[in-house]
């Protein structure tokens, strides 16, 4: 049997690092003195670790964390027993279809011009703090102009928040109020690729952070929170489609050590201390400067996950590709272990992905949210006059 760790390892390689090394280039002065002081700070940590056992360690590190791992549903008239039982064993439902042909076609080219546009609202936000940036992600048509698009504009929203498609999430939530909260665009062209990843930054902060808060006395579960991944063009393994280890949404180790090591970066130290001295220098200087959360951040928390838990999402590799055509749409918990294939056709694969909530079980209190460019940008939707929440139209 291949386990799902098992695929991990051999798509990503957690014991060579010369490209991803390679593609950050050569460091700074500064660049170089952080990463000495981070380096003697890995050894101060292991003289006080030194002969610990790894597993007392890591359970001090991640106490057990209040939620409920399994998916509950209910009937609805959009999605029949057989689709939910599935659901609940894998997080993946679909396709569905959403949209009929010249209706994605439609859809399509609005997204498109939402990323040339000069006018575009967001674009003029980052154009007053960055303009540079601004300038260069107007060339590119950056799929990050399209973010929360569905906050100020229509056509988006009578997608996202149609009856059909609310519907299929209320059943699958297992919830009466549901609202998106989140819509992204994503594109892939020729060789590109996502990395296997989880998407749970709110699961451990929900009664910390500003904008999501778990109900008193309800439980969180892994569909408490749901995408619906809206395929705009045709989307194949050969497309670049997104492809998810299914029923990996009950181990969210790998992610629960980010979370920790994020807020409290001295235990980052200390649980580096455990690995050899040859690879530390490495490992920090994919932390500390590699582009983009998904690359060399990622394969170094797989590198320390693997070495902590021996059983590691030790079930059996069972991968689900959204193979769908245009107006399809897939539903999943990003608590799944998820990435894309990678691109191989010509043209693009362009797709529209809204994350909806469960309000039965979260109070979204604002939608703020920051885009991480060359500085930090926080837009605040009340103060904008966007409309932060989608309910069923």
């Amino acid at each position: 049997m291949t386990t799902a760790i098992d695929y991990i390892r051999d798509e990503i390689d957690t014991d060579d690092f010369a490209d991803a090394l390679a593609a950050i280039g050569p460091l700074g002065l500064r660049q170089r003195a952080t990463l000495r002081a981070a380096v003697a700070g890995v050894r101060l940590a292991r003289m006080r670790y030194l002969n610990h056992d790894k597993a007392a360690f890591v359970r001090r590190l991640v106490p057990p964390l209040p939620r409920e791992a399994r998916i509950q549903t209910r009937p609805g008239p959009t999605v029949d027993a057989a689709t939910r039982a599935a659901f609940e064993q894998t997080g993946v439902a679909g396709p569905f279809p959403l949209l009929d042909g010249d209706q994605a076609a439609g859809l399509l080219e609005h997204c498109r011009g939402v990323l040339r546009d000069p006018d575009n609202p967001l674009l003029e936000i980052i154009r007053r703090r960055l303009p540079r940036r601004a300038a260069q992600m107007l060339r590119d048509e950056d799929v990050l102009l399209g973010v929360n698009r569905f906050m100020l504009d229509a056509r988006l929203r009578g997608v996202l928040g149609g009856r059909r498609l609310m519907s299929i999430m209320g059943s699958l939530m297992s919830s009466g109020s549901v609202a998106c909260w989140r819509s992204q665009f994503f594109r892939q062209r020729d060789g590109e690729r996502t990395a296997l990843h989880q998407n749970i930054d709110f699961l451990h902060g929900l009664t910390q952070k500003t904008t999501v808060h778990l109900r008193p006395g309800r439980v969180f579960r892994p569909n408490s929170i749901l995408n619906a991944w809206i395929s705009l063009t045709a989307a194949d393994v050969g497309t670049g489609c997104l492809r998810v280890l299914a029923g990996t949404f009950d181990d969210t180790r790998f992610y629960d050590l980010g979370w920790c090591f994020n807020r409290r970066p001295l235990d980052l130290l200390a649980a580096l201390s455990f690995l050899p001295d040859a690879v530390v220098g490495d490992l920090l200087t994919l932390l500390l400067y590699s582009a983009g959360a998904h690359r060399g951040v990622t394969r170094v928390l797989f590198k320390l996950a693997d070495f902590f838990y021996d059983d590691l999402l030790a079930r059996e590799a069972a991968f689900i590709d959204f193979v769908s055509r245009p107006g399809e749409g897939w539903i999943f918990t990003s608590f799944n272990m998820h990435g894309s294939h990678a691109f191989t056709g010509e043209g693009e694969r362009f797709t529209l992905v809204g994350r909806y909530a469960d309000l039965d079980t979260l109070r979204i209190e604002t939608d703020r949210y920051e885009l991480g460019l060359d500085e930090t940008v926080r837009l605040d939707p009340d103060d904008l006059g966007w409309q932060p929440l989608l309910h069923a139209a």
